[in-house]
């Protein structure tokens, strides 16, 4: 191929006494390439086999009760006390999430306020988490607006929030939302993902968790609903990271 490039280009890249090696071993057999080896083709195509295994096997559903044991049944804001009721998911959402480790606890108040805990759970499977946003729309919700809010809570400087306005007909709702994986939090689902994944190459702990408080929008009054939401995740926050420490595999 050299050769006749340097012809083509007419340019001398060849020697005559090399010419003449060539023309003799013209046709002789050549050694084998090392991948054409029988006991390499053997370990190849076992490899092969096997990656092919490990990809269609089933994921373990993860059991455990890590995330209901994050937050207290009732909580106090200021002079506004909370009770709350625990709503079940259904099998077709803990199927998809392959986890029934979760927590869905609704707070009411005498004031007519209302608030909702979401902490979905899993030590090792990515699937465990999904953008809230998937579900929203899945289940009817429109999604109106979406941004980032900064609260003052658990990490130094303060912790960043994905925020969220869902509407369906007239009614609106309020959502901010975080995920977790080892110690690290982020609103980012792509930069959860690609930390559990690496977490996981260097065998480190590779759980992760979505965080979600939500409330309805009272009275068209977003600025109520904002603030309200912000104390929620202020006096709840804390206890969820210690509760909820990855890191040091606290269960």
């Amino acid at each position: 191929l050299v050769l006749g490039i340097g012809k083509l280009l007419k340019r001398h890249w060849s020697d005559s006494r090399l010419l003449g090696y060539l023309e003799n071993v013209r046709g002789a057999r050549g050694v084998k390439p090392a991948f054409a080896q029988p006991i390499v083709i053997l370990l190849l195509a076992g490899g092969v086999g096997w990656a092919v295994l490990w990809a269609q096997r089933p994921t373990p559903f993860n059991r455990s009760d890590v995330a209901k044991q994050t937050v207290a049944a009732e909580m106090t804001l200021g002079e506004t006390h909370f009770t709350s009721i625990d709503i079940p998911l259904d099998q077709q959402s803990l199927d998809i999430l392959e986890t029934d480790d979760y927590l869905f606890r609704h707070f009411t108040a005498g004031t007519g306020d209302e608030v909702s805990l979401l902490i979905v759970f899993s030590h090792d499977n990515r699937k465990g988490t999904h953008p809230p946003e998937v579900c929203f729309t899945g289940s009817g919700d429109q999604v109106v607006g979406k941004s980032h809010r900064k609260l003052d809570v658990v990490e130094p400087g303060g912790m960043v929030f994905r925020e969220l306005m869902t509407q369906r007909d007239t009614q609106r709702d309020y959502h901010l939302y975080v995920y977790k994986s080892g110690d690290a939090y982020t609103p980012s689902f792509l930069s959860q993902q690609w930390r559990i994944f690496i977490n996981g190459l260097l065998s480190r702990n590779s759980a992760g968790a979505l965080i979600r408080f939500s409330t309805r929008v009272r009275h068209e009054d977003e600025a109520a609903a904002k603030a309200l939401l912000a104390a929620v995740v202020g006096e709840l926050m804390p206890q969820i990271d210690r509760k909820l420490d990855l890191s040091r595999g606290d269960r």
